[in-house]
């Protein structure tokens, strides 16, 4: 995996000297002079770490894209990307001072910044959605009005899927359920296999996931939360005052990502054996997990890339509330911005 300081020396070192030598005779004497010219240095790389919400290279495949195809690069910025477990993991780093920009759910966010936090959304890269509620297909349920009473797998205690599984269930009418953290992947097929949870707020990879591990589900998401996007581009509000250049920059090259990406998979693998080479041992699995995100790129309203919809950022705000989360001072139009994305 490409290092920082690796970088650092690299750009240090690069400062090469060429002699060139010149004669020319005096007319009193014969001398010989040489004099030394030297190249221009590249310009310098601004450097930046990127926490990610899961360590996965396939969820968040356009950031390992943008660094490996050199388009952060191409916008001067060095990113060191971080996978850590979660939202709220995510939003402590960047409230740490330990990552510039991030990728938090919509409902972390606002309940970020409600204790206090300064962190805004510069993007919605996944308006089509990364969660779903599921159910094994063999539970005969059909829709989420039918998990009253059900236990809830979830990924982490205070990630964003936490909230859109309370959101799905509020608009199916349930207001009886538990949540049981059971992690990801393998550990989250188990929580079905050995019947510790009914349902399962999964992303979609942990779908796709699930399903290759010979347990087939139902999707009761249901329609009446549409609104619901999924993990978004976010930054610290002082990193986006200081350094606005850098925020476009980004946005730029993480467009451009996503647009390699879609048109070539080939790319989104480069970026895992480099930064995931487990992952990219398996490409079959790998392509199927890609398969299953890739939509939730796309806007359903069909907006341009990373746009902000203040009405959707409302109804999640209402949730909270809903839910006895107290951010009815959060002014969710702080929340985000859309001044720097690609089309503005």
């Amino acid at each position: 995996m490409r290092k920082r300081s690796l970088l650092a020396l690299l750009a240090a070192s690069s400062l090469a000297l060429v002699g060139c030598a010149a004669g020319a005779e005096a007319p009193s004497s014969s001398s010989s002079s040489e004099s030394e010219t030297t190249e221009a240095a590249p310009a310098e790389l601004f450097e930046l770490t990127l926490a990610h919400a899961n360590p996965s290279c396939i969820i968040f495949f356009p950031g390992y894209v943008a660094a490996t195809q050199g388009y952060f690069a191409e916008e001067g910025l060095d990113v060191s990307i971080e996978g850590l477990n979660g939202s709220g993991a995510v939003l402590q780093a960047m409230a740490a001072g330990q990552a510039e920009i991030g990728s938090p759910g919509a409902a972390p966010t606002i309940l970020a910044n409600a204790s206090g936090q300064d962190v805004r959304y510069i993007a919605n890269t996944a308006p089509g959605g990364l969660f779903q509620l599921v159910v094994p297909e063999s539970s005969g349920i059909t829709d989420a009005s039918g998990l009253e009473g059900a236990t809830i797998g979830i990924a982490t205690a205070d990630g964003n899927e936490k909230n859109v599984a309370a959101a799905i269930l509020a608009a199916a009418g349930v207001t009886n359920f538990d949540t049981l953290v059971v992690g990801e992947g393998a550990t989250a097929l188990a929580g079905f296999e050995r019947g510790d949870i009914d349902a399962y707020a999964a992303s979609l990879d942990t779908v796709a996931y699930i399903e290759n591990g010979g347990v087939p589900l139902t999707n009761v998401t249901g329609t009446a939360t549409a609104y619901l996007f999924g993990n978004g581009i976010a930054a610290r509000g002082d990193f986006i005052d200081e350094n606005p250049e850098v925020i476009a920059g980004f946005l730029r090259a993480y467009e451009r990502a996503i647009e390699a990406s879609l048109a070539d998979f080939e790319v989104v693998m480069q970026g895992c054996e480099e930064y995931s080479p487990q992952e990219a041992e398996d490409r079959g699995m790998s392509e199927a997990l890609f398969n299953a995100i890739k939509d939730s790129l796309v806007s359903p309203d069909g907006d341009v890339f990373g746009y902000n919809n203040p009405a959707y950022w409302e109804k999640v705000k209402q949730d909270l509330i809903d839910a006895g989360e107290e951010v009815e001072a959060v002014d969710v139009s702080t929340v985000f911005t859309n001044e720097y994305l690609p089309s503005s």
